[in-house]
């Protein structure tokens, strides 16, 4: 803020309008009555003065010349040429920097500047010094107080948006070697790429990485870019400032800006449009960026993680996905198994989600019958743990004792803990047919359907609750024959 002034200007009014003033990197002029505001001619000619005069108030210090002769004759000119014939300049300072210079100019007559006249006048810079420290300093705390509200509602969205376990539960060796390689990239900071199908367990992994890495004191931040539209994810990740479109009444933070110094964790990464991908690659090459709407660049230092269920190779080959984005992304990729892939963690996750699921949901089941177990174990489990998870939840439901009892529909007979007295009789092929691993599927999904209102996106959707993306869910709908009745 450079602001000019003519002798005579009263320090009060100078405050006033100041305090006023929220508009940095500008010249303003107040002109004694009877004087005309100074042109832009004129401020570029204060602007003018000798380089060896300009140092002088960059370094803190006042300078003036009582009249035009003194100056040298490139800048003589110019200033002769507005009018000025006699000016002080003094600088504005805030703490230790100089942020700008306070111009006391005359028109009709040169001045002679004495100690005393000049001592004076430094009072009022000082003044206009303390209201422009004032201004920064209201400044940085509201810009503090808005990032810590950011920092704050992302954390209330985290712990309301949490589900799931947050142990990673298996032995099985597939398992164990993906472990170890978390156990190798984490100390570094080098990016990392989950791959695995949906269910699997990658946020979990994700946060395995954070939590054993030197970053492990600041906030792993998520985002879910399949989960917002193309037009939001930009003002999500690189926030945006106020009026920077329709509806942004204020600036706001974005998931760089609040994962600086920690992990940024960007989930479903192959939904990502191609040219949030550029801007994506700016940001892991230089590690800077500009909020939406926004001419200024800021710098954070992030670390990356993304994970994604897609083929890359083949969204690559048909153009969906930029080859030098998954190049940089993938210095230390980690494939997570399925489900499929680890039976034998089957009975494991069983025990681990009936223990958390009777604090949560008030049974005390403590049995599950192997018959149980054996039938989760051949199951193909598309959903994968997420998955799991579900039917285990879905069962303790079902479970008025302590014998865990899986629903009918998920296996096609209903699973006692008691012995059958009476050896049932053999079924027709049809009954038989009817209750095949199709048809047990089939009659999963519906019941998971008719529960949700037959809602396959949105909140408390049918997709989430079967572990399965709304896509995936649809395709399979198709499949298995299903479609909502009238």
């Amino acid at each position: 803020c450079a602001p000019s002034a003519v002798i005579g200007s009263k320090p009060s009014r100078a405050q006033e309008w100041l305090m006023r003033s929220r508009v940095a990197s500008r010249e303003v002029n107040w002109p004694r009555d009877g004087f005309e505001p100074m042109t832009a001619e004129g401020a570029q000619a204060v602007e003018a003065l000798p380089p060896a005069l300009s140092e002088l108030i960059r370094r803190g210090e006042a300078v003036h010349f009582s009249s035009v002769l003194e100056l040298q004759p490139a800048a003589r000119e110019q200033v002769a040429k507005s009018g000025l014939k006699s000016n002080l300049t003094l600088p504005l300072a805030v703490g230790d920097d100089v942020v700008g210079a306070l111009a006391f100019g005359l028109f009709r007559r040169e001045q002679s500047w004495d100690d005393h006249l000049v001592g004076r006048l430094k009072l009022v810079a000082n003044l206009f010094g303390s209201v422009l420290s004032r201004q920064r300093y209201d400044a940085e705390v509201r810009e503090l107080t808005a990032q810590l509200r950011s920092e704050n509602q992302y954390l209330r969205d985290e712990i309301a948006s949490t589900h799931g376990f947050r142990e990673i539960v298996g032995q099985s060796p597939p398992l164990e070697g993906a472990l170890y390689k978390v156990e190798q990239v984490a100390p570094t900071d080098a990016p990392v790429l989950i791959l695995g199908e949906t269910g699997t367990g990658k946020e979990l992994f994700a946060r395995a990485v954070h939590d054993h890495s030197p970053r492990r004191q600041r906030s792993l931040v998520k985002v879910n870019c399949a989960a917002l539209p193309a037009t939001l994810i930009e003002s999500e990740l690189f926030g945006h400032v106020k009026g920077a479109f329709t509806g942004a009444t204020a600036a706001k933070a974005g998931r760089f800006e609040l994962a600086d110094g920690g992990t940024l964790f960007l989930d479903e990464i192959g939904e990502m449009e191609l040219d949030l991908q550029a801007k994506l690659l700016r940001v892991l090459q230089e590690g800077e960026f500009e909020p939406v709407g926004s001419g200024h660049t800021r710098k954070v230092d992030v670390r990356v993680i993304a994970a994604t269920n897609r083929d890359f190779e083949q969204a690559m080959a048909e153009g969906r996905f930029r080859s030098d984005l998954y190049y940089r992304l993938s210095v230390f990729p980690i494939v997570l198994p399925s489900l499929r892939e680890r039976p034998g963690d089957v009975q494991l996750l069983v025990q681990h989600f009936v223990e958390r699921g009777n604090q949560r949901l008030g049974r005390r089941v403590s049995r599950v019958p192997q018959r149980a177990i054996e039938a989760l174990e051949a199951h193909d489990w598309p959903g994968n743990v997420r998955e799991l998870q579900n039917v285990v939840d879905r069962a303790l439901i079902l479970s008025p004792g302590e014998t865990l009892e899986l629903d009918a529909s998920f296996l096609g007979g209903e699973i006692r803990s008691e012995p059958v007295v009476s050896e049932p009789a053999e079924p027709a092929a049809e009954e038989v047919a009817l209750h095949s691993l199709a048809e047990a599927e089939r009659r999963h999904i519906r019941g998971v359907l008719e529960a949700r209102g037959w809602r396959i996106n949105g909140p408390d959707n049918a997709a989430e609750i079967l572990g399965l993306h709304p896509s995936t869910l649809r395709h399979r709908l198709k499949k298995l024959g299903i479609t909502r009745p009238d």
